[in-house]
């Protein structure tokens, strides 16, 4: 208790979360008056030595307006990753009324600031996506500036009509598509025993 109250004297008084900068879709994953799902986040499954350590069924277009539309789609249930390791991502993009082609961008925000930077891109040089097709990539996870602690993993879609993500833009403004971020528990790797 003593250890709680000189942590909230020390803060101000003010008990404060991490916030997260804003990802913008002109036009989104949804259009008009029904969700018509262009370059929807369908199917995410993070594994890692062939065990799924995350993983979300398809759920097609999460917002309901164009504009600023990311969500966090695990809320209070984070799962675990391990700075230095190498994961295999699973990945579908729903595009809905069409069968257009999408990328996928992934930042993990090691340094846990907010901001997706270019150094917490890990989708570096990913092939495009077919609409509705589960497609895997690989992924490694750095270990420079790594602050363990609550994290988050950000996936953006958008359509392959634009250029792929590159990695300075985990927080700016796309055409279509949509933004998920991913509540993790970002670990520092073990180091060996003698």
């Amino acid at each position: 208790m003593a250890v709680f109250l000189l942590l909230l004297a020390w803060s101000g008084g003010n008990l404060q979360a991490q916030t997260y900068c804003q990802a913008y879709h002109a036009t989104g994953c949804y259009t008009g008056s029904t969700v018509q799902w262009y370059m929807s986040i369908g199917h995410v499954e993070v594994i890692q030595d062939g065990k799924t350590v995350f993983r979300k069924s398809s759920d097609a277009c999460t917002h309901t307006s164009n504009g600023i539309n990311q969500i966090v789609m695990n809320a209070g249930k984070p799962f675990d990753l391990t700075a230095g390791s190498t994961y295999t991502g699973s990945f579908s993009i729903e595009s809905g009324t069409g069968n257009w082609q999408g990328w996928i961008g992934v930042w993990v925000d090691l340094n846990r600031d907010g901001t997706f930077s270019s150094a917490e891109f890990v989708s570096v040089n990913w092939a495009v996506f077919a609409s509705g097709a589960i497609s895997s990539r690989t992924f490694s996870i750095g270990c420079t500036g790594v602050n363990p602690g609550a994290s988050r993993m950000r996936v953006r879609s958008e359509y392959n009509g634009y250029a792929n993500f590159n990695a300075g833009e985990g927080c700016n403004q796309k055409q279509y598509g949509e933004t998920d971020d991913y509540e993790i528990n970002l670990g520092l790797p073990e180091l060996p025993s003698a």
